[in-house]
């Protein structure tokens, strides 16, 4: 008979991983440099255009707006995610609006600003793919030299060949201790499918 074992990020912690949320700001602040004035002025930045004609975003930018957005959640994840899903579009829109000049009689032209807002939104769709760039760099970083299960427990005891992991974590910890397979519910750092 096989088990079914569902492990989150509590996994990685309990193995002394530094996966918490406050580690991912805390890479964010050190490998780009970020000043407290940056965090609190960031903002969702607008692309350059590639001589391809494609986007491409200023990763520093994406990383201050991460951090400010990881400084006004919780201690979870999830709230992290919820973070993410209620940006104050209306409020990022109204910079937009405001930045657009008037006509020559002072008057506001709102299909300019409307025009402004869909373009803005584009930007704004594309620069949050960048934020999948910016995970997968941190999970790359993490350490597994000190990698040890705080339980006091052996875990590889209740693990026969014949159970089955489920990992919502990026993370390789259970491949790379316990030498099992894991199939990873949103997908590993370096792979392309979800089995490992």
């Amino acid at each position: 008979m096989s088990n079914l074992f569902i492990v989150g990020n509590g996994f990685d912690l309990a193995h002394k991983l530094e996966t918490s949320y406050n580690d991912f700001q805390n890479y964010l602040i050190s490998s780009y440099e970020l000043t407290y004035k940056d965090i609190e002025n960031a903002r969702i930045p607008f692309n350059k255009m590639g001589y391809d004609g494609s986007y491409d975003y200023d990763r520093r930018d994406i990383a201050m707006l991460i951090v400010k957005l990881i400084s006004e959640t919780e201690e979870n994840w999830n709230e992290l995610e919820d973070s993410l899903g209620e940006i104050s579009y209306a409020e990022l829109l109204d910079d937009i609006v405001d930045s657009i000049p008037n006509d020559k009689d002072g008057d506001f032209e709102q299909w300019k600003g409307v025009a402004a807002m869909e373009d803005y939104s584009h930007v704004l769709q594309e620069a949050v793919s960048v934020v999948h760039h910016l995970f997968s760099e941190w999970v790359a970083t993490i350490s597994y030299e000190k990698c040890k299960c705080i339980f006091g427990t052996n875990v590889k005891s209740y693990l026969e060949k014949s159970d089955h992991i489920l990992s919502f974590n990026y993370t390789p910890t259970i491949e790379r201790i316990y030498k099992r397979n894991v199939f990873h519910i949103h997908g590993k750092l370096g792979t392309e499918d979800r089995k490992s």
